[in-house]
């Protein structure tokens, strides 16, 4: 609870979602590549209801309950692993890795209202969120120096989709809610380079150099009315390369 003006209190709530996850891997050797194949399953059912009327006009603690909800979809969702590496050498390598990883949105995401002075909501939670995905490739060499150095290059891609974005909800009595959609999303692309010494008796440690490039943005409007002539067009795409 925030006690000095403007009051903000964030609800409590009690939710026992269901998770499982199954993981399988195997080595595979063959003409003088290692591959790692594996696949990783994930299943999330999160056992409650999400509010499907943004613009309704009972956002209030006395009234909530009359606004629409339906049942929180449950997810399941199958994550390729890939790794290979080919020596060629004793000392040297190429390697290639690709995968899929899935993060579930945060807890405050999923299940937190916050009311104001006044017992109205100003946001709410959007529990039938997707899960964010990664997907990414790596692509290096590895190549070790005596018995004590080594040294690492990769460049590396990754894609992520269904990032969060805040969205205000305008109803055409006045109201203001606030929730949030899956619709950011980003790319990166870079290359790591780490020079290594990791055995010594008295010194250990890397130098390592990394430059990436980073772009992002969303899809869709960041302000609707239920009034959609009042809704504008408002997205944003931003690229930075940082210094």
């Amino acid at each position: 609870i925030q006690i000095s003006p403007p009051l903000v209190k964030a609800d409590k709530f009690r939710q026992i979602p269901i998770k499982l996850a199954l993981y399988a891997q195997d080595k595979i050797e063959f003409s003088g590549m290692i591959a790692n194949l594996g696949v990783r399953l994930d299943y999330t059912d999160r056992r409650g209801t999400y509010y499907t009327d943004l613009f309704s006009n009972y956002y209030t603690v006395d009234s909530i309950g009359y606004v629409p909800t339906e049942k929180i979809k449950s997810f399941l969702y199958v994550s390729p692993r890939i790794g290979i590496a080919h020596p060629i050498s004793t000392k040297s390598k190429f390697f290639f890795n690709y995968g899929h990883f899935y993060d579930e949105p945060a807890v405050s995401y999923l299940y937190n209202k916050r009311e104001r002075y006044g017992g109205y909501y100003d946001r709410i939670e959007n529990s039938n969120l997707k899960p964010q995905r990664t997907i990414a490739y790596e692509l290096g060499f590895e190549q070790q120096l005596g018995e004590e150095y080594l040294v690492h290059i990769a460049g590396f891609y990754r894609n992520i989709t269904n990032q969060i974005k805040w969205v205000d909800y305008y109803s055409d009595a006045g109201n203001k809610i606030s929730s949030y959609t899956n619709d950011n999303y980003a790319d990166t692309r870079g290359l790591e380079a780490t020079f290594e010494k990791k055995y010594g008796e008295f010194f250990l440690g890397n130098i390592s150099f990394d430059y990436l490039i980073t772009s992002s943005g969303n899809f869709g409007k960041a302000v609707l009315y239920e009034d959609v002539l009042k809704t504008p067009a408002m997205s944003s795409s931003t690229q930075y390369t940082p210094g």
